[in-house]
């Protein structure tokens, strides 16, 4: 029918509260990395590295503000990710976009904890798992659930006329 919209895709509410606790979750995770790599680079290095703070270039503060960005979309998407479900996508595009930084700190520190090493190992599956999780929830609340169809070729022009 023109100009009647189709009602949004909803979840079942298992998935929602799964969703809720997976995005209060990474807010937590991400402020507590944060936290340690802004404030108390000293503790980060011992735990992370069993070695002295030494970091002149400032980089682990930098990734510290990073996950305070993550945090703060995380936070933003809370609210609004059952209306709008382009907040998912926001959430996945964020993780996702530190996909292989922590292995890669992995292989070139010079000293790893056996802490640290686990801790980083597990990083990208778990990103990995959630973001399909988050991008699979905002698939069926746009509904999507199929893959898009791919554009139809235009048409052959039609023949030119010798008459």
């Amino acid at each position: 029918m023109p100009g009647k919209q189709r009602s949004p895709a909803a979840v079942s509410p298992a998935r929602g509260r799964l969703v809720d606790v997976i995005l209060i979750s990474l807010v937590v995770f991400d402020l507590l990395v944060a936290v340690g790599a802004l404030l108390l680079p000293q503790l980060w290095y011992r735990i992370l590295h069993g070695a002295d703070y030494v970091d002149p270039q400032g980089l682990l503060r930098r990734s510290g503000a990073i996950w305070v960005a993550f945090s703060v979309v995380q936070i933003a998407a809370l609210p609004r990710w059952r209306r709008a479900a382009h907040w998912l996508l926001l959430v996945t595009g964020i993780r996702l976009s530190e996909m292989f930084a922590d292995w890669t700190y992995l292989l070139f520190a010079q000293s790893m904890t056996p802490f640290g090493t686990a801790a980083l190992l597990v990083t990208l599956p778990a990103n990995l798992v959630i973001c399909g999780f988050l991008f699979a929830t905002w698939r069926k609340l746009a509904g999507n659930a199929a893959a898009p169809a791919t554009p139809a070729a235009p048409a052959a022009p039609a023949p030119p006329d010798r008459a």
